[in-house]
């Protein structure tokens, strides 16, 4: 089809059909890259049904709609505008703009949403977001509130700074960082940023302090801290994670796992089930100021935890410690009391070393009265192994702690 335009401007009637490339829809024609378009609504409201449909700027009034459903099929748009009431529908297809400022609804399914641009939000919006990509170039900013997808990734992908403004009432559901840029960061900081499933940094630099459930760190990214975080699924760091001063919590109801070389500024497990897991192939877990041990254990995996000689260590107890690992510490001329025990008991054990760094490891001793003096009238049922951690003749004064807990076997 097509037909002459007879103004800059063409608005869409629906006179026909809801078919987009049919030029007995609009006022003035079949718009292309130079028509600013506006959608009202009506009795129909247009279906993108091409590839490469094309306006300069795309107005969505209230009652108005624009649909695109089809893989194949795709819209250019310089600034897509969906005010208050009206409604954009993405199920499939890719829609490229320059800049998205969203009032009303925004329903996306599948397919893509490309922003060079910015995306600007504002006022009480509705994302009914289940699938697809939003990737943007630019800017994010959502001052009202009602971003709250149930699916879907939003993907940071420029190659300049970003910045991400998020007012309470607003997150992301996957949110992947993929900024190009070597020194350049996609930043949050100061944003009531919140990512419900998964923080994904594949490439680039991410500075921010949230709440997630979910981290992973591809080679070569980095992850920096701007406030405490709080982490409810898993963390997998293959990148470079900065903590700062900040304080990483893990707080989720069911199992977490931590891999990667990771330092934590401070470190809290506060977990009301299920354990933290090392993963089998980590080679370094080091915690520099404060290891808060408040519920929830951490199966070490075989792996070892460091604590700096300047770090503390609180609220160890049996439903919170250290087990199935060696816990490292370069003791100052101070005592130090290192959380380990079992997975069930808390098994602690104090040294005072002359400064070198010294790992222990509780162990469980299985009595055999046999092989000992036969005028022992009772034997410990627990240990601890503690070795000289880089043979660097440390020595230690040992502190054994004794209750009628420790499982002591009369004969």
């Amino acid at each position: 089809f097509s037909q002459p335009r007879s103004s800059s401007a063409t608005v869409w009637t629906g006179a026909v059909n809801t078919d987009w490339n049919n030029p007995g829809n609009w006022s003035a024609g079949i718009p292309d890259s130079t028509d600013d378009i506006i959608i009202s609504g009506g009795s129909n409201n247009p279906v993108v049904n091409q590839i490469g449909a094309a306006c300069k700027n795309l107005t969505i009034l209230s009652g108005g709609s624009v649909t695109i459903s089809d893989t194949s099929y795709s819209l250019n748009a310089d600034t897509l505008t969906i005010e208050n009431g009206g409604q954009f529908t993405i199920s499939n297809g890719n829609v490229y703009s320059n800049n998205v400022i969203h009032s009303g609804d925004l329903n996306i399914s599948g397919g893509n949403l490309d922003i060079d641009g910015n995306y600007t939000a504002s006022g009480n919006i509705n994302a009914n977001i289940s699938g697809g990509t939003i990737k943007v170039e630019g800017n994010w900013t959502s001052s009202g509130s009602g971003f709250d997808p149930t699916g879907g990734t939003v993907e940071f992908s420029g190659s300049v700074a970003q910045t991400i403004s998020l007012a309470a009432g607003n997150n992301f559901y996957d949110l992947s960082i993929n900024n190009s840029h070597a020194t350049q960061k996609v930043s949050a900081q100061g944003s009531a940023l919140v990512v419900s499933n998964h923080l994904n940094i594949t490439d680039g630099i991410f500075e921010s302090a949230s709440d997630y459930h979910d981290i992973t760190i591809a080679s070569g990214a980095t992850l920096e801290l701007t406030g405490d975080i709080t982490v409810s699924g898993n963390w997998t760091n293959n990148g470079t994670f900065t903590a700062g001063t900040h304080l990483v919590t893990f707080d989720g109801t069911t199992a977490q796992s931590i891999s990667g070389n990771n330092e934590f500024y401070g470190l809290k497990i506060n977990k009301s089930n299920n354990d933290i897991i090392i993963d089998s192939n980590n080679t370094n877990i080091t915690v520099n100021n404060n290891l808060d041990l408040v519920q929830g254990n951490i199966n070490l995996n075989t792996n070892s935890l460091s604590i700096l000689y300047l770090a503390s260590v609180s609220n160890s107890s049996s439903s919170s410690h250290t087990y199935n690992g060696k816990v490292v510490h370069t003791s100052s001329q101070n005592p130090f009391t290192y959380p380990c025990g079992d997975g069930t008991n808390y098994r602690p054990i104090t040294l005072l070393t002359n400064g070198m760094p010294v790992s222990v490891a509780y162990l469980f001793a299985n009595q055999n009265q046999n092989s000992l003096n036969s005028s022992l009238s009772s034997i410990e049922t627990y240990g601890w192994e503690v070795l000289d951690y880089d043979i660097l003749s440390a020595s230690a004064n040992i502190t054994i702690p004794f209750d009628a807990s420790y499982g002591i076997t009369d004969f």
